[in-house]
Formats: C-alpha cells, sequence, structure tokens
C-alpha cells in the first residue's frame, strides 16, 4: 500500500468532534485579529448560508423579486419553500416538492404564484413598522434596557461579594503565624478558592455587560418614528431593489424569531 493510500484511510477514519468533546479548548489564549463571539457568529452566518437545513429560514439573500425567498416553509410538510418565475414578467410564485414519491416524481404540496402573496406580506410588515409599531417596539426596547440594567446590578453585588470574600481571606492569611504550616496552608488553599471565585464572577459580569442591548438616543428615536412616517416611499421608491426589501424583511423575521 502506497503512502498516499494510507494517509487516504486516515483521512476517512477522522471525524470532527462537538466542541463539547475536545479535551482541551482554551479560548483568547492568543490575541486574535477578531474575538471569538465575532468569530462564531461569522461561522453560524456561513452555516446557514451555505448549508441552510430543510426546515429551517435560512440562506443568503438572492438575486430575485420574490419576496418571501428563503423564509417561508410549506403548511403541510414544514420544507423550506422553492421560488420559480414564470411568465413574460416572470412573475414570482412558490412551490414545494414534498416527500412523497409517485411513479418516480415528486407530488407537489403546493403551487402557487406569488405575487398576491408577497403583497400582502409587504402590506403586513409596513402596518407593523408604521409609527405605531414602531413606539410600542421602542418602548419594548426601553423595558429590556430596565430590565437588563436590575440583572447586571445583581452580578455587580456578586462581585462585590466575592472581593469582600477574597479580602477576608487574604487578611486571614496573612496574619497567621508562618511557623503554624498547617493551618498556613489551610487558609492559602481558601485564599485561593476566594479569588478563583472572585475571577469568575468578574468574568460573568464582563460578559453580562458585553451583551448590553443597544440604547437609543433621543435623536436616534426621534428619526426612526419620522422614518416610520416615510416608510411606504422608502419601500416603493425606484431605488429601493427587489434584495434590499428581503434584507429588510429577513431582519424583521429574524428579530421576531
Amino acid at each position: 500500500m502506497s503512502y498516499i493510500d494510507e494517509i487516504g484511510r486516515v483521512r476517512k477514519r477522522v471525524k470532527a468532534r462537538a466542541r463539547a468533546d475536545w479535551p482541551v479548548f482554551i479560548p483568547d489564549h492568543h490575541q486574535g485579529f477578531i474575538d471569538l463571539e465575532t468569530f462564531e457568529a461569522n461561522q453560524k452566518r456561513l452555516a446557514q448560508n451555505t448549508r441552510p437545513r430543510p426546515h429551517h429560514s435560512s440562506g443568503a439573500v438572492r438575486e430575485g423579486s420574490a419576496l418571501l425567498q428563503g423564509i417561508v416553509a410549506c403548511g403541510s410538510c414544514g420544507r423550506r419553500l422553492k421560488v420559480h418565475y414564470s411568465g413574460r414578467y416572470s412573475a414570482p410564485g412558490y412551490h414545494c416538492a414534498g416527500k412523497t414519491i409517485v411513479n418516480g416524481r415528486g407530488e407537489y404540496c403546493l403551487n402557487v404564484g406569488g405575487c398576491q402573496i408577497d403583497a400582502a406580506v409587504a402590506a403586513a410588515f409596513l402596518a407593523a413598522l408604521a409609527p405605531a409599531g414602531l413606539e410600542a417596539s421602542l418602548k419594548a426596547a426601553e423595558q429590556l434596557e430596565a430590565d437588563h440594567e436590575t440583572t447586571l446590578a445583581q452580578f455587580r453585588r456578586d462581585v462585590e461579594r466575592a472581593r469582600y470574600g477574597a479580602q477576608r481571606a487574604e487578611r486571614r492569611y496573612r496574619a497567621v503565624d508562618p511557623d503554624n504550616r498547617l493551618v498556613a496552608r489551610g487558609l492559602e488553599a481558601e485564599w485561593e478558592n476566594a479569588l478563583r471565585e472572585l475571577k469568575a464572577a468578574e468574568a460573568e459580569l464582563a460578559r453580562r455587560e458585553r451583551a448590553k442591548p443597544l440604547v437609543l438616543t433621543r435623536e436616534q428615536r426621534d428619526s426612526l418614528i419620522a422614518l416610520g412616517q416615510d416608510l411606504n416611499t422608502v419601500w416603493s421608491a425606484p431605488t429601493t431593489t427587489d434584495r434590499d426589501r428581503k434584507e429588510l424583511l429577513r431582519t424583521r423575521s429574524k428579530k421576531s424569531s
């Protein structure tokens, strides 16, 4: 057997393991070009774009006027609907080949035109982003910020308790007679354990603070409300492309899911 054949056999036996099964994983061991959270978000987005799962709304936005491309599912089998275009003006339509095979061919669950469906979805989308809808969304965002601050206050108290515990353990260790080695070793272990708890509490607080929701300024809030009044004009403007509309709709659907 050649060396190349042996390499091929080894590669076939090698399987990717989930991160939870890795024997060693040390995040932030070296400084990277991007942080770990950004890297994982990029990997997740790439996986969704290149390998969209059958029953999930994912995949990159592509060209074409079908507004619901990639985010609409079949009501019968739950599979993601495929897009087709027909007629002189390439009117969009949606169909589902289903899972049933009849005479060697797939039996469609449905096959419908997309013009009226897209129009109805666009109307509902614009209504949700009308000034009243935006006002409700902004109030919900403000409540989310208030809840987050309450949670952060609790974690800050945890850090203060852990810091006090570490300082108390240090004082006890430094006050002990060095000749009493047994007691000194016990107090040293207690101090080290308190320092680990403090480090863990500080790391959790830092993680929570990084996850802080975006806070809008008064100027940004007023701009959003004003945008809601002109959104119909923006949506129908000749400069707004089909890709722009699909990106807007997809952004809304991701936040709602």
